[in-house]
């Protein structure tokens, strides 16, 4: 179960970071995507690693 559970998490996460990547998305999608990472990070704490995120051409409206 564990397996199953943390495997789904790894294909969330990929999914999630296609979206913040894909420079055609709207910027509504890859914000959501973003903070939805940052929630996953949060989930798994600091003995499972490291997660950095890196949001380019981003708005100046959404930096604030």
């Amino acid at each position: 179960m564990a397996k199953t559970r943390e495997a789904t998490v790894e294909i969330c996460i990929a999914t999630l970071t296609d979206i913040c990547t894909d420079t055609e998305a709207r910027d509504a999608d890859r914000i959501a995507a973003a903070k939805l990472l940052m929630d996953i990070c949060q989930d798994k704490g600091e003995a499972a690693g490291e997660l950095k995120i890196i949001l380019k051409d981003m708005p100046g409206e959404y930096l604030k």
